[in-house]
């Protein structure tokens, strides 16, 4: 609770939270209202604590994977990829303020009962593909493509998303970056260049 009134004294001046949306491993997604621009933005929030060394992972490299996602994301201006408008940190509290997109996860449209039409699946993974396309010739690899980093808009428009662990085409970049003998992603969805170090 306390945190949360912390969180809402800092984002208050700009933003109206009005629930949360989404959560993962190193942060809290939030859809808000920019009360500057009137319109409806997610902001992420850096989950920070001693928790974090629980996991193995450190507060300096849970803060470092949080810069890279939205240097990543800054660097992408894709119809395909989530944008990012807004990075802050106040009092310890570390956000980052993204495109809301008024959609579903693909892993939640997946699991539907209903039967999924190919020409809707086709569709989905030539945006995505086109997305990664993008991001490759701007020297960033994602490198945790799964179902629930891509968000499919009511209108049809599917979008990447969690850069958090996506990294410069760049061995010694990666290498800094991936503590060694560790493996970054999630494990059935992984590529072999990632099991192999890369």
């Amino acid at each position: 609770m306390e945190n949360n009134q912390k969180l809402l004294r800092i984002l208050e001046k700009n933003y109206k939270l009005e629930r949360q949306i989404g959560s993962g491993g190193m942060g809290i997604v939030f859809l808000a209202t920019d009360k500057r621009l009137e319109r409806k933005v997610a902001i992420k929030v850096l989950k920070l604590s001693e928790n974090n060394q629980d996991s193995g992972i450190s507060k300096e490299e849970v803060l470092e994977r949080f810069l890279r996602e939205a240097r990543s994301i800054a660097k992408l201006s894709h119809p395909n990829i989530v944008n990012i408008f807004d990075i802050g940190n106040e009092d310890e509290v570390y956000y980052m303020v993204m495109e809301y997109v008024d959609g579903f996860v693909l892993s939640d449209i997946l699991n539907q009962k209903e039967k999924i039409d190919y020409s809707v699946i086709l569709n989905i993974i030539v945006q995505i593909c086109s997305a990664l396309d993008f991001a490759h010739e701007n020297g960033i690899i994602h490198r945790d493509i799964k179902p629930a980093n891509i968000i499919v808009s009511k209108k049809g428009i599917a979008k990447l998303m969690d850069f958090g662990i996506a990294t410069l085409n760049n061995k010694k970049e990666a290498y800094k970056l991936t503590q060694a003998g560790s493996i970054l992603g999630s494990i059935m969805y992984i590529s072999p260049e990632q099991l192999n170090g890369f």
